[in-house]
């Protein structure tokens, strides 16, 4: 099986990081582990730390043609497309074919290598159609992918697209707008629809698309429920009441502040969890 690294991209060294890197690294030992941050974070164990600024060039230059048609940050939504031009620029410098980038909200309970190699042959995987929290990407892919951005924002029937799109989200009175997510969206009926829908009920594998949602699985106190079997994860669909295996849960928003609690659930049992959580989290 082919080898393939997993790819962060934080900014400042949020409580939830150090949690996840080491969650996810007990999960993955036997994978490189990159984290594209800055000084603040520089020092997190389980991963190979790379400055994001080194690999920033054809992100600063997207950021002089990014027109903002959003209610969310200008500085966030700009952040979530620029990323991907970072990701570019760092497997093209280092060489890495395929790779899986993650939120650094996001808990695997799966190991990569084992997984996502039998989605290799197709551009990225997605989640509900438009969320890249959790993306399989071949380098040449993602590079088609960072082009047809940079298009969505100089062609002149791409933006007016955009702001078509944008003045409805306004008129409805709802919050979002113009974002990566939506550009995802796009590429998969302007460029290519050969991706991988990983959060289907009917999959062989299900990665939770946001613990905030059903999904069609039922829920208690706002999120997913979450059954432990053998210490891993499953969630009971509604109506059917079967059980399915979550291969990863994503803390979107505010369930950021929860992962500590899911990452070192005392239903873990395995000896590399708990040998990873003595030596780097109690006491420090």
């Amino acid at each position: 099986m082919k080898d393939i690294p997993l790819i962060f991209v934080h900014k400042g060294n949020s409580s939830y990081l150090k949690p996840v890197l080491a969650h996810n690294y007990a999960f993955n030992k036997d994978a490189d582990i990159y984290l594209l941050g800055d000084e603040e974070n520089s020092k997190m164990p389980f991963v190979k730390h790379n400055m994001m600024e080194q690999y920033s060039a054809t992100a600063d230059k997207f950021a002089k043609i990014y027109e903002h048609m959003s209610s969310n940050p200008y500085h966030f939504e700009l952040g979530c497309f620029q990323r991907w031009f970072i990701i570019n620029e760092f497997v093209k410098q280092k060489g890495i074919e395929h790779f899986l980038y993650l939120d650094s909200d996001v808990l695997l309970f799966c190991n990569v290598k084992e997984v996502f190699n039998h989605f290799l042959q197709y551009d990225f995987t997605i989640s509900q159609a438009h969320s890249p929290h959790i993306t399989l990407f071949n380098s040449s892919s993602l590079n088609r992918f960072c082009n047809y951005i940079t298009e969505l924002y100089s062609e002149p029937e791409y933006i007016a697209r955009f702001k078509l799109s944008y003045q409805e989200f306004k008129d409805a009175n709802r919050l979002g707008g113009i974002c990566d997510m939506f550009a995802f969206s796009l590429y998969q009926q302007d460029v290519s629809d050969h991706v991988k829908e990983i959060s289907e009920i009917s999959g062989a594998y299900y990665f939770d698309s946001n613990i905030n949602e059903s999904d069609g699985f039922e829920m208690k106190a706002g999120l997913k429920k979450v059954y432990w079997k053998n210490t891993l994860p499953y969630a009971k669909t509604i109506g059917a009441q079967s059980y399915m295996r979550l291969y990863a849960l994503h803390f979107q928003g505010a369930a950021k502040s929860l992962v500590t609690k899911y990452a070192l659930n005392q239903r873990f049992k395995r000896p590399c969890i708990i040998s990873f959580i003595k030596q780097f989290f109690i006491g420090r």
